[in-house]
């Protein structure tokens, strides 16, 4: 993420994670990843945030969402400003809680990263009229990678499903697992 002292790419931000072993500490990195995965396992709520952010009160959290008014990206806006003038280094929490305030305004259940991939370090500098227009430039930004990963795995999905009849082994009909009956491993388990 380009606002963090050292740039993390999202590799590096999921291997941080995904790869520690039990007793390891993830280091920045993973604390990060981490906290952007606690906040958009469960819906956006007070309480959610606070599990995901265990170092800000949730009477806090909930002045801050509270700070937001206007459409959609204004109230992102304003929430990431009021976070970012009461604790300037707060950057990644900020972030966190101007998404979740952007899902909350726009009707969504879960929070969706869409600010903090494209605001750059300058633009948590902003203010006001200025923070708002970054806003909306990092959501264009957000919103073309989206589609770009979305046709992307389209075509990837596409070449998968052509392709999957010839992975099959012989005898995997005799052992049940056949290509027109699978659907996908959902519980890690094997089944489909």
């Amino acid at each position: 993420m380009v606002f963090l002292v050292r740039p993390e790419r999202a590799g590096e931000l999921r291997d941080a994670v995904h790869l520690l072993r039990a007793g390891d500490l993830p280091g920045p990195a993973g604390e990060t990843c981490l906290a952007w995965c606690r906040a958009g396992e469960r819906s956006v709520s007070v309480t959610a945030l606070g599990r995901a952010l265990p170092t800000i009160e949730p009477g806090q959290i909930a002045t801050w969402l509270d700070a937001g008014k206007g459409s959609p990206v204004t109230r992102a806006a304003m929430v990431l400003e009021a976070v970012l003038i009461d604790a300037p280094r707060m950057e990644t929490k900020a972030l966190i809680l101007a998404d979740a305030a952007l899902a909350q305004a726009l009707g969504w259940g879960h929070l969706v990263l869409l600010l903090a991939p494209a605001m750059k370090r300058a633009d948590l500098r902003e203010q006001g009229e200025d923070l708002r227009l970054a806003c909306h430039r990092a959501l264009v930004s957000s919103a073309v990678e989206a589609v770009r990963q979305a046709a992307d795995l389209t075509r990837r999905a596409a070449y998968l499903k052509a392709v999957a009849p010839n992975l099959w082994a012989k005898g995997a009909g005799d052992a049940g697992a056949t290509p027109s009956g699978f659907t996908g491993c959902s519980d890690g388990k094997g089944s489909p």
